[in-house]
């Protein structure tokens, strides 16, 4: 399913970028182990306008209310045909439903440029920004973590000072 935004970007859901997420925190265990997947929800944005590569959002508004906004637009499309009752099994489901506090989307317009380099290029690039992404994850799933010299440092160290623009120090596969 394709979604267009008002300005005219498509975001559709990716869980291609959910494999490769599970791989980055084997990799890089200390950097973002700490991360809850299955709190996550993985997009990819076509927007040409956009000048950012990747954004990592935290969904606070109260779950019970996201998951009941939910359920009322499963039953009102006929998904879902029958009434609940408030028991706790059924608010479990619910509950289940929409469990993520986070967004993660990768903006494939700016990516594309990567295509022209070597092979596998724009693969490497997206593991990184997604390893970016996944960095502003806090401990404890509480929010997001800002961009802050520690943030930059840890994958400068890791990564090269040119990381963004697919230039990558000969080191790279060495993690502290």
């Amino acid at each position: 399913m394709i979604v267009e935004s008002k300005n005219g970007s498509e975001w559709i859901l990716d869980e291609g970028l959910r494999t490769v997420a599970r791989d980055l925190i084997v990799e890089f265990q200390n950097e973002v182990g700490h991360v809850d997947l299955t709190k996550v929800a993985f997009v990819r944005v076509s927007d040409p306008n956009a000048k950012w590569l990747g954004k990592c959002w935290y969904i606070n508004a109260p779950k019970n209310m996201l998951t009941w906004y939910a359920y009322t637009a499963l039953k009102k499309n006929q998904i879902i045909v029958e009434d609940f009752d408030e028991t706790a099994e059924h608010t479990q489901f619910l509950d289940d439903l929409l469990d993520i506090s986070y967004i993660i989307a990768l903006n494939n317009a700016p990516l594309e440029r990567f295509d022209a380099g070597e092979t596998g290029l724009r693969d490497k690039q997206e593991k990184y920004v997604l390893l970016h992404e996944l960095m502003h994850i806090k401990e404890g799933n509480s929010g997001i973590r800002k961009h802050d010299l520690e943030d930059f440092t840890d994958l400068i160290r890791k990564l090269g000072v040119d990381w963004t623009s697919g230039v990558y120090d000969e080191n790279e596969d060495e993690h502290s």
